[in-house]
C-alpha cells in the first residue's frame, strides 16, 4: 500500500511537470552491471513496455575504478546498451571511486561539485503520460472497501434510529428527512463520471446530516473526515484507480435500503395528517354531541312531564267516581 501511494505521488509530479531523470548505476569496471537489467526494468516501469526510446534519461556511472577515460567509458556503455535498445542514453556522466585523500579533496572541491551539478542541470527534460502507469488495484480495493464500509455504517445507523424514533418524530423532522432522502435518490441517479470524489462526498455529507437530525452518535465522523482527505488526493488519479463500478453497486444497495425508510416516513406522515384533520373536527363534533345530549335531556323531561300529566288525570278521574 505504501509503495503504491509513493508511486501515485510520483505519477502526480511527473505527469503534471517536465522533469529530468538521472539514473545512477554502480559501475566499478568496464562492463555494464547485470547487462543493464535494472535499467531495463526501470525504463519499462516509467515508459511502458512498448516504448524503446529512453535517450533523454541521464545515466550516471558511479564508483568507476577502471582505466578508461570518462568519454571512453561512456562510449563503451553506449555500445553495450545498443545490444538492448536501438537508441542508448545520449548523456552519460562518470563519477570515479575515490581512492586517496588527495582524490577526496579533488572530487569534493567546489569546482568539481559545480561541474557535476552543471552536467545534471543540462540533462534533458521528459514529459510523462498517464498511460505509462499501470492501474493500482490495491489502492482501488482500499478506496472501495472504505467507501462501502462508511456508507453502510451510516445507512445502518439511520435505519435503526428511524425504527426506534418513527413514532416520536414530529412532522417538520419528517419533512426534512424526506427532503434528504430525495437528495440521495437524485444523487444516485446522477452520472458520477465527472467527479467520483465529489459524488461520494455529497453522499456522505447528506447521510451525516440525517444522522445528526436523528441524534445518532456517528462514532466514525473523524475517521470519515480523514478518509475523505485521502480519497480527494487519490481521486485525481482516476485514470489509474478504478472505483466507479464498485461505488455504483454500493449506491444501489443504499438506495434500496432508504426507499423502505422513505415509504415508512411517508406512511407515518399520512397517519399524522389524518389524525390532525380528525382533531380539527373535534370542536364541531363536541358541539354536536352537546346539542344532541341537550335534545335528549329535553325529550326525556317532556316525556316525564307527559307521564306526570297522565298520572294526574287518572287520579282526578278516580276522585270523580268516588263522589
Amino acid at each position: 500500500m505504501q509503495q503504491s501511494l509513493i508511486q501515485i505521488l510520483f505519477n502526480r509530479i511527473v505527469t503534471q511537470t517536465s522533469i529530468k531523470i538521472v539514473y545512477v548505476v554502480k559501475q566499478s569496471d568496464d562492463e555494464l552491471s547485470g547487462r543493464g537489467r535494472e535499467l531495463q526494468k526501470f525504463i519499462s516501469q516509467c515508459f511502458g513496455q512498448q516504448n524503446q526510446d529512453f535517450t533523454q534519461i541521464t545515466l550516471l556511472l558511479n564508483s568507476y575504478m577502471g582505466d578508461l577515460e570518462d568519454e571512453e567509458l561512456a562510449s563503451s556503455v553506449r555500445l553495450q546498451l545498443q545490444e538492448i535498445y536501438e537508441k542508448p542514453n545520449e548523456k552519460i556522466i562518470v563519477v570515479r571511486k575515490i581512492k586517496s585523500d588527495q582524490e577526496l579533496k579533488e572530487y569534493f572541491s567546489k569546482a568539481k561539485r559545480d561541474e557535476l551539478w552543471k552536467s545534471i542541470e543540462t540533462s534533458y527534460t521528459i514529459k510523462f503520460k498517464p498511460a505509462q502507469f499501470q492501474r493500482h488495484g490495491e489502492i482501488a480495493t482500499f478506496i472501495n472497501s472504505r467507501c462501502f464500509s462508511f456508507t453502510n455504517k451510516l445507512v445502518s445507523e439511520i435505519c435503526q434510529s428511524l425504527d426506534k424514533q418513527i413514532e416520536k418524530l414530529d412532522k417538520e423532522k419528517m419533512k426534512t428527512l424526506l427532503f434528504h432522502f430525495m437528495e440521495i435518490g437524485l444523487l444516485i441517479e446522477m452520472d458520477m463520471n465527472q467527479n467520483v470524489y465529489g459524488w461520494y462526498e455529497k453522499l456522505i455529507n447528506i447521510s451525516q446530516q440525517i444522522t445528526e437530525l436523528l441524534g445518532c452518535q456517528n462514532n466514525i465522523k473523524k475517521e470519515i473526515s480523514t478518509f475523505l482527505k485521502i480519497f480527494k488526493f487519490l481521486s485525481q488519479e482516476e485514470d489509474i484507480i478504478e472505483t466507479k463500478v464498485v461505488l455504483r453497486e454500493n449506491s444501489e444497495l443504499i438506495k434500496n435500503q432508504l426507499i423502505t425508510q422513505e415509504k415508512t416516513i411517508r406512511y407515518k406522515m399520512t397517519v399524522i395528517e389524518n389524525e390532525a384533520n380528525a382533531r380539527k373536527d373535534e370542536p364541531q363534533m363536541l358541539e354536536f354531541l352537546q346539542i344532541l345530549q341537550s335534545a335528549m335531556i329535553l325529550k326525556e323531561l317532556q316525556n316525564k312531564n307527559e307521564l306526570e300529566k297522565k298520572r294526574q288525570e287518572r287520579e282526578s278521574q278516580k276522585n270523580c267516581i268516588v263522589f
